[in-house]
């Protein structure tokens, strides 16, 4: 009789017990209105953990900066206040300043390279120094979109010289005012969302935000014309606090990247489609769309750089080590023509 009770007490042991177990509660938040597709990549995420591991996570979503503004995702990352959320290179600046390379102008070709890139050797390197000094993990890069400069007044733009004294808004950080010095105009800091409103009374005159997000924002009803610079491939990485990974068994963490795989890849073709339809959404609008002289802009975007004490942080090598990096990643298929 206890031999009895034994087996069968070891075979309740054996049993697995994630039903009934309470689920893994993890809040994405950002700025991000519900709409953008990579708002709508964490929902995806969230319905892939579910039907994987039926009830043993629970990923709940804050879009459109309800619950953190974008200079409030990385501290609430770390203080526990949200577990996800999405970061670039600009936001961990000054706290991996060797990575600044990444937030340079120019810095990657197009959204294969910098797939490539970002899910490659430096991706994976980036990635250890975000753990070690920001207190989060990498889950992978995913597209932002490129960057173009947008006016709210149509004017003839060849060079960067024709952008001189033209106010774009970029964000509040020596990164991000260096992009704006690299296209030849007056950076301006200023919060996104109050941007409409500082294009629509000419308290700004031109931003830089990708084409999708400038629509999810309705920003091509104050925008005249859009000069194609692309001059920044601007990325997104998927991070989880370091706490939150480290309470993740071996085979949960897997689920989680399986899942953050999934999510990019729908981002990335999301963004690049959108890139390409919202053209026309655009041009009914009324705006314009020209082509500048790339290789003016990417000569003074090299001068800025090279002669900013920000880039003297740089990692030694880091710039051409990018440059170099093939643009063959199998981890960016999707992106492949």
């Amino acid at each position: 009789m206890k031999i009895r009770n034994i087996l069968a007490a070891a075979a309740f042991i054996a049993l697995p017990c994630t039903a009934s177990a309470d689920p893994i509660k993890l809040v994405w938040a950002g700025p991000a209105p519900e709409r953008d597709s990579q708002v709508q990549a964490i929902e995806l995420m969230g319905d892939y953990l579910e039907r994987a591991a039926p009830g043993e996570f629970d990923i709940e979503v804050f879009a459109g900066g309800t619950l953190v503004k974008q200079s409030g995702v990385l501290p609430s990352l770390q203080t526990g206040a949200i577990q996800l959320a999405y970061i670039n290179a600009f936001d961990v600046s000054s706290l991996v300043p060797e990575y600044g390379a990444l937030t340079a102008a120019y810095s990657v070709r197009d959204p294969l390279h910098m797939c490539s890139v970002l899910n490659g050797k430096i991706g994976d390197d980036f990635s250890q120094a975000l753990e070690k000094n920001a207190g989060v993990v990498s889950l992978g890069a995913t597209l932002f979109g490129l960057r173009h400069v947008a006016l709210r007044k149509a004017k003839e733009v060849h060079t960067p010289a024709d952008l001189k004294g033209i106010k774009q808004r970029e964000p509040n950080s020596e990164a991000w005012q260096l992009q704006g010095q690299a296209v030849g105009a007056s950076p301006t800091p200023l919060a996104l969302g109050e941007l409409f409103l500082a294009l629509q009374t000419g308290t700004v005159d031109a931003h830089s935000l990708p084409i999708p997000s400038s629509y999810n924002f309705k920003l091509h009803e104050v925008t005249e014309q859009i000069v194609l610079t692309g001059h920044y491939v601007n990325h997104l990485v998927l991070v989880i606090s370091a706490d939150s990974w480290n309470a993740l068994d071996r085979r949960q963490q897997e689920l989680l990247r399986e899942a953050a795989d999934v999510a990019r890849i729908f981002n990335d073709r999301a963004k690049v489609r959108g890139e390409k339809d919202l053209k026309a959404v655009f041009e009914e609008a009324g705006v314009k769309f020209t082509v500048p002289d790339i290789p003016a802009f990417m000569a003074h975007a090299e001068n800025v750089y090279a002669n900013s004490d920000f880039a003297k942080t740089w990692k030694a090598g880091l710039a051409a080590e990018m440059a170099a990096t093939p643009s063959d990643n199998p981890r960016c298929f999707h992106l492949m023509p």
